[in-house]
């Protein structure tokens, strides 16, 4: 792949980029005025994303809301840009839900545990939205996806491309990602028998307790569509930030 102008980035941008910039900037404020005392997470960037959606998208935005399928679960972040009379019954509440993650080397399953309760959601409600958001320092994410940098000198944002595995030797994060925005999906198929599946099912407390008696864990058949990635290198630490969405297929 060749180096990408900032000009031609910009004509890649999708309806995330003002979002996933907002995170950038975020990040490097906290990191700027931090003394090394902070450790970025989640929590760092879900008051910017829903102040983002609440001022610039007019959206109503939730944060750690109830799940709408699990039991004693929530989801990072839920909006909907339309209000919702109380008086009446509308399930889901939400018209878009978000989990979010800051990369490490400790998140592999914890990752594709927020992915299946992401897809249980889209599973039981095909019409609502629900998206993916890893961002963190470069060096971890890098790491996490095995990628290389693509850096333009006069510019401040920088295209980040994957590099192709085979076999077993596939990063974390790869299993279930993808960064080419050439080839932007990647499927998951897992039966229960999947490592990460039956963790997900079965560790801590327990198998997960449905809301609803119908519901039933089964075989997960869905994809990871890219819809966003950005490197801000207008900083003393550089961020990576990359968006999907979930997308129902068939099982074959």
């Amino acid at each position: 792949m060749s180096n990408v102008t900032l000009s031609n980035i910009k004509q890649q941008s999708s309806k995330f980029y003002e979002l996933a910039m907002t995170v950038l900037d975020w990040l490097n404020y906290i990191n700027r005025i931090s003394r090394g005392q902070d450790i970025l997470d989640e929590s760092s960037f879900k008051y910017p994303i829903t102040e983002y959606l609440e001022r610039k998208k007019g959206a109503i935005c939730g944060l750690e809301i109830d799940h709408p399928i699990f039991q004693r679960k929530s989801v990072d972040v839920a909006w909907r840009y339309a209000d919702i009379d109380s008086t009446i019954k509308s399930e889901p509440e939400w018209e878009c839900f978000m989990e979010l993650k800051y990369a490490s080397n400790t998140d592999v399953q914890r990752i594709f545990d927020d992915l299946c309760r992401l897809y249980y959601i889209k599973k039981k409600f095909p019409d609502v939205k629900c998206y993916f958001l890893i961002c963190g320092e470069k060096e971890l994410f890098v790491a996490n996806f095995q990628n290389k940098i693509i850096q333009s000198q006069k510019s401040e944002v920088t295209e980040v491309e994957e590099k192709e595995y085979k076999g077993n030797n596939q990063p974390p994060y790869s299993k279930w990602f993808t960064l080419q925005p050439s080839n932007p999906v990647k499927l998951i198929e897992c039966e229960f028998n999947n490592r990460y599946y039956h963790s997900f099912i079965t560790r801590k407390r327990g198998k997960y307790i449905f809301h609803d008696s119908k519901d039933k864990i089964d075989t997960l058949c869905f994809q990871t569509k890219l819809l966003e990635r950005r490197t801000n290198t207008n900083s003393p630490k550089e961020f990576c930030i990359a968006i999907w969405e979930i997308e129902l297929v068939a099982c074959k």
